[in-house]
């Protein structure tokens, strides 16, 4: 069974356009939405810290 999210919060962040640009290409790769894509990123890195620092 899996589990379900609630994405509650909101962030707003500024990127240079070159970032941006390179952030929607691995997003477009993966055929995910720009924001779905930062999203899986910042968890997964999240996971690993966290495991790391256990």
């Amino acid at each position: 069974m899996s589990k379900t999210v609630v994405y509650d919060e909101q962030l707003t962040l500024r990127l240079s356009s070159a970032l941006k640009k390179e952030l929607e290409k691995l997003a477009e790769n993966e055929r995910r939405r720009l924001s779905d894509y930062i999203r899986l990123v910042l968890e997964q890195h999240v996971e690993k810290e966290l495991a790391e620092a256990s």
